[in-house]
């Protein structure tokens, strides 16, 4: 039987095995579209927001940081952003000049720790090392279907940080989400379905910068 002392020490030792990745991901970059004048209502499952990745003894907290992520996008993309709690945009009668809703959710996180280094926080392998994919769905104001597609986010160069050589799990892990989301906008005003949402809201082709 383990003498108490012992015991906490071992308890101890236990928790301090597995670290919580910080991820914090900014938007930042100058947008390549005005945004555009709709009222969009965005939904976000708690299974999405809560969502956690757990590779060997390192913890992300993937849901959260891309939630927040993706609430920087979408205002930048639209005038007015309401966030719901339902997936039915027929129930927000409320809002009666609503254009849509979109949700958001994460299929899948990739990490391969067999790249790091033995301290488990730098990243110096080759690329491909972490992605994420993002799934988005769009609705109409009526609930009609008007565009299901997925994205996804990598590291595509050797030294995804550039203010440093060498990069931690956090700083990569940040780099493929914010790459699925610039390639959600781009996606976002080229794919003719959207685009053709779009004309019913007078918005043309063209309008953009």
């Amino acid at each position: 039987m383990l003498k108490p002392v012992f015991t906490i020490i071992f308890l101890l030792a236990s928790c301090a095995c597995t670290r919580v990745i910080e991820l914090n991901p900014k938007f930042d970059k100058q947008p390549i579209y005005d945004p555009l004048p709709l009222t969009i209502a965005v939904y976000k499952s708690s299974e999405f927001v809560n969502r956690i990745e757990k590779r060997d003894l390192l913890i992300y907290p993937v849901g959260k940081a891309s939630s927040q992520l993706f609430d920087q996008v979408l205002a930048t993309m639209f005038t007015t952003v309401i966030p719901t709690d339902t997936k039915d945009p027929k129930l927000l009668s409320g809002h009666l000049q609503l254009a849509g809703i979109i949700e958001i959710d994460i299929t899948e996180f990739f990490s391969s720790v067999k790249y790091m280094k033995s301290t488990g926080l730098i990243y110096t392998g080759p690329s491909y090392p972490y992605t994420i994919t993002y799934r988005f769905s769009i609705k109409d104001a009526n609930g009609a279907p008007v565009a299901k597609w997925s994205v996804l986010g990598h590291s595509s160069v050797m030294k995804p940080c550039p203010d440093s050589i060498l990069c931690t799990h956090g700083e990569v892990s940040e780099y493929v989400m914010l790459d699925a989301m610039t390639k959600f906008i781009l996606d976002f005003h080229t794919k003719p379905e959207i685009t053709h949402w779009l004309s019913l809201h007078g918005i043309k082709e063209g309008e953009d910068k």
